[in-house]
Parts: C-alpha cells; sequence; structure tokens
C-alpha cells in the first residue's frame, strides 16, 4: 500500500530531473484534489462526482505504479450506487489515507519539501 516508483516516469522523462519534479508536483496538486472530492462526493452521497475525480486520476496512479489505490479507484469508478456502502466506504478511506501518505512522502522524499505537522 502506498509505495510508488518512479521508474516509467524516469523512462518517461529520460531521467530528466526538472520533468520529474514538475510530473511529481502536479500530481501532488490533483491527487490531492481528487481524493478531496472523492471523499466529499461520498459525503454528500454524489457519486457522480467520486466517478469523475476516480477516472481523473487514473493514469497518473499508474506512473507510479500504485496497483493497490488504482484497483479502488476503478472499482469506485464502477460504481453504480450505494447498496454496497460499507465496502464503498472502505475503499473511500483506503484510497484518501494511502494517497494522502504517498503525497506527504513524495514532498518528503522526491521533492525535499518540508511538511508542517497540523
Amino acid at each position: 500500500m502506498g509505495k510508488y516508483n518512479l521508474k516509467f516516469i524516469k523512462e518517461l522523462t529520460s531521467d530528466n530531473e526538472s520533468e520529474i519534479q514538475e510530473f511529481l508536483l502536479i500530481f501532488c496538486r490533483d491527487v490531492l484534489e481528487a481524493i478531496n472530492r472523492i471523499k466529499a462526493g461520498f459525503d454528500q452521497n454524489n457519486l457522480d462526482e467520486m466517478k469523475f475525480y476516480a477516472h481523473k486520476m487514473k493514469t497518473s496512479l499508474k506512473y507510479l505504479d500504485l496497483q493497490e489505490e488504482l484497483m479502488s479507484v476503478i472499482d469506485i469508478e464502477k460504481t453504480t450506487d450505494f447498496s454496497n456502502y460499507s465496502d464503498l466506504q472502505n475503499k473511500v478511506d483506503f484510497v484518501y489515507t494511502s494517497l494522502q501518505e504517498v503525497i506527504k512522502e513524495l514532498k518528503i522524499n522526491e521533492l525535499k519539501m518540508e511538511i508542517v505537522q497540523e
């Protein structure tokens, strides 16, 4: 859970450090927005919002080889109703928590940013 791999990004950018950094900054920004919107969509019973943002981040998750998160996001995107509420809630919670941790790790380890504890 949450262990990213930069191999594909390095290949894609020919190991260009500034392009890798740019991708990771965009990843952190866009995925953070997406997981917040998915969680809000779940809290508001807004399946369309959840599915839209789940779809939007699939490619980014593939690029960082985040397979468990990707599978959960695909399941969220395929959801047609709230009939299996607890399973959906578990997937939303897993994606939210795991990707927050990935973003934190990327900021610290790859982007060399300081994280302010709230």
